[in-house]
């Protein structure tokens, strides 16, 4: 069945994994016009610390991923 208050909305989800296997998802509801590469780079980055924190990293990072550098 359709919903008729979400006809113009679309989903973008991005997967949580704990040790490779996944977990959860999170996402964004929003109107089908939004700014997908705002909603993209967020979810992203969510996802990235949501996934770090679940393999036991430091929030923040994620472990293994290429773009994670700690500064000092």
């Amino acid at each position: 069945t359709t919903v008729r208050e979400m006809a113009n909305s679309t989903l973008v989800f991005r997967n949580l994994t704990e040790n490779g296997r996944v977990v959860g998802a999170i996402g964004v509801i929003g109107p089908c016009r939004m700014d997908y590469s705002k909603v993209v780079t967020l979810l992203e980055a969510m996802s990235d610390r949501m996934t770090g924190m679940l393999d036991g990293g430091p929030p923040g990072l994620a472990s293994g991923h290429p773009d994670d550098k700690e500064t000092t």
